[in-house]
């Protein structure tokens, strides 16, 4: 039959195949190259169910990324947003990415790109934290941890 030699060459190729070795995967290489600040969630004005989310993004590495998703069980959904100026209007408008250039960082900040989640589905508050998954092309996925804020927080001069 066969020798032990063939059966150890069919049990690797077997393996190979189902993906064992995923971790080799260039995917984590680029996990590596990203980097996220400052994440922070605001909690939603009293009688709204929605709000924004915010942090800056760097991209360490030597190719454009892109951030197409993100998911977390606070909400039903979530969308990437920019906001822009336009005729005297302020716009705010779903983008179906944003690209990160290489070696740079975007902010996503108020008045600027930043995550909506609509249909907040429980309560938060100041000092809460909330996980977010950051998904990027290729279904890459980066867990981050948020901050809970309110508006209400920041010093008024």
């Amino acid at each position: 039959m066969f020798t032990s030699k063939a059966r150890l060459i069919a049990a690797f190729m077997l393996l190979l195949g189902q993906g064992v070795f995923a971790a080799e995967k260039p995917a984590s290489k680029t996990l590596a190259d990203i980097r996220v600040e400052g994440a922070y969630i605001n909690v939603p004005l009293p009688g709204k169910r929605s709000t924004a989310g915010f942090f800056t993004l760097h991209n360490r590495s030597d190719k454009d990324i892109a951030l197409v998703a993100v998911q977390s069980d606070l909400a039903d959904r979530i969308e990437l947003h920019s906001h822009s100026h336009e005729g005297g209007m302020m716009k705010m408008r779903k983008e179906q990415q944003v690209v990160i250039p290489a070696h740079s960082r975007v902010a996503f900040a108020p008045m600027a790109y930043h995550l909506m989640f609509f249909n907040v589905l429980r309560e938060i508050r100041t000092g809460d934290e909330v996980g977010l998954t950051l998904i990027f092309e290729g279904d890459q996925r980066y867990p981050v941890t948020a901050q809970v804020k309110s508006l209400f927080d920041h010093k008024h001069h």
